[in-house]
């Protein structure tokens, strides 16, 4: 029902603008332009880059004390970052958009967690790299 509203709609209208865009006038579309932009929004407040650029940071902390071998341990966490979008891309339709952003939501929750005591506890430094890459996964779910 919604989506013959919206082919309705898409098939009335012969010119577009940024205005028609961010202000429809069809609920269908006004619902689906939040979630578009709740999901955006939601995905850089996670701060999935910002686990890379601060690995570092968290690794040195962590008792880790040589700069290349810090710099060097980035790179599990972006092929990690990268295996979940090969994981994901080829089975997003067949496993589905909700339930791959649902798991991927909680995964990332509970590794962010995880992280956070672990962090806080002083934990070794090779548990926090695998927490790390772990997140990097889960944000690409």
């Amino acid at each position: 029902e919604e989506v013959e509203s919206m082919i309705a709609v898409f098939d009335s209208e012969t010119v577009g603008s940024y205005a028609k865009v961010l202000n429809p006038q069809n609920k269908s579309m006004r619902l689906a332009l939040h979630v578009t932009l709740g999901l955006a929004i939601l995905q850089q407040v996670t701060g999935s880059e910002a686990a890379i650029v601060y690995t570092p940071f968290i690794l040195r902390n962590a008792g880790l004390k040589s700069t290349r071998d810090q710099l060097l341990w980035v790179l599990p966490v972006g092929f990690a970052k990268l295996l979940g979008e090969l994981f994901s891309v080829p089975n997003v339709d067949r496993l589905g958009r909700r339930p791959l952003l649902l798991l991927g939501s909680f995964l990332q929750f509970t590794c962010l967690s995880f992280l956070s005591v672990g962090f806080e506890s002083a934990w070794d430094w090779r548990w926090l790299i695998t927490l790390i890459s772990l997140f990097m996964f889960t944000f690409e779910l």
